[in-house]
């Protein structure tokens, strides 16, 4: 930061250095005609430098904001992507603290001595302010990520995502509600293609045409064949998968009694070469599994949200504006996957205990 304080004094005010040179220390090599020997007032320089500057309190707020976003962000990363526990986080964070802080300090040192050297006021100057502060300007950006609440209050205050919504199922014995979570595909769909990137990508493969070999599902004869489709062949084409999965330890005594089931798509438009990528795949709904075991075996309840979703995505869809166009899109269930486990609630069957596990179609 100081080699840059120099740089700029150097480039935007040379009519300053012009007249000083040596006497302040800060040498234009651009300018071989410098006077060596004339004397000049540091302190008016200084505070030349301070008016003409571009370095502004409200420039300082937007830089703590952007790292903030970053910092929460980079937090949020890894405590999904690695699972890490409310300790873990706390000790991730206070490290990234001390870090900061470290700096803070080093350069606040360094300017100091840039100053001294220099015969220059530290005080005289926006970045002199922000420097010889006893703590860094991001000194209360850890503070709002320390646990899970204040990372989740940050989350909602500098980013825009979809909020799930709970749904009851039924109420279990003790009279509470066997509740699950939803989210809003149509929210979704809008807030992902709300993206420049993404909805120029998804626009330009609108027109996609089969080809002679089967290289993705618009080659078969199930995407061919669809009513919907045929109708609509720029419609958004959504991929379902539901997956069962334990929480916790899965072996002995307690096994099954944490397991959730998760439906999750993919907007089938992408690239191929997209799909496998965590941040294309969006979570719909999480529900406990002995909840659908003992009020909704077959899902008719649970999967009721998205159905009656999916109905209105196709018949009135949504509008995307942007850049001073409206986009209308539709969207249509394309295909709906699951293992053994998974599928035996949503198309009707019965899971038999014998010495092979067997299903039974009702």
């Amino acid at each position: 930061m100081v080699r840059c304080f120099v740089r700029h004094v150097s480039r935007k005010h040379r009519h300053v250095s012009t007249e000083c040179s040596l006497a302040s220390g800060i040498v234009d090599t651009e300018c071989p005609d410098l006077l060596e020997n004339e004397e000049i007032d540091t302190n008016e320089m200084c505070m030349t430098v301070a008016e003409n500057t571009d370095f502004t309190r409200t420039s300082v707020e937007q830089n703590v904001n952007i790292f903030n976003k970053h910092v929460t962000q980079c937090m949020l990363k890894l405590k999904e992507k690695h699972i890490l526990t409310a300790t873990v986080q706390q000790d991730i964070v206070n490290q990234m603290h001390s870090l900061v802080s470290e700096i803070h300090e080093t350069y606040s040192s360094s300017f100091k001595s840039f100053c001294n050297d220099q015969h220059v006021s530290p005080n005289s100057s926006d970045v002199g302010d922000i420097l010889l502060r006893d703590v860094s300007v991001f000194e209360d950006i850890f503070k709002q990520i320390d646990t899970d609440y204040k990372l989740n209050k940050t989350i909602q205050s500098h980013f825009t995502f979809v909020k799930p919504s709970m749904m009851v199922l039924a109420d279990n014995q003790q009279g509470k509600p066997a509740v699950f979570s939803y989210v809003s595909v149509t929210s979704v769909l809008k807030l992902v293609l709300g993206n420049n990137d993404v909805r120029c990508h998804v626009l330009s493969r609108m027109n996609a045409v089969p080809c002679d070999r089967m290289s993705s599902y618009i080659d078969g004869s199930a995407y061919q064949e669809n009513s919907f489709f045929v109708e609509h062949p720029q419609a958004l084409r959504l991929h379902f998968y539901l997956d069962e999965f334990d929480v916790c330890n899965p072996i002995g005594a307690k096994r099954g009694k944490h397991k959730v089931l998760a439906v999750y798509y993919l907007i089938g438009n992408l690239d191929c070469k997209y799909w496998s990528e965590m941040k294309y795949i969006h979570l719909c709904s999480l529900v406990r599994y002995n909840y659908l075991r003992d009020y909704d075996p077959h899902y008719e309840k649970f999967l009721k949200p998205l159905v009656d979703e999916l109905n209105v995505l196709a018949t009135e869809g949504f509008d995307i504006a942007a850049d001073g166009v409206t986009h209308h899109f539709v969207a249509g269930l394309a295909t709906i996957s699951a293992d053994r486990t998974g599928k035996k609630g949503y198309i009707g069957c019965v899971e038999l205990k014998v010495r092979r596990n067997m299903q039974e179609c009702k």
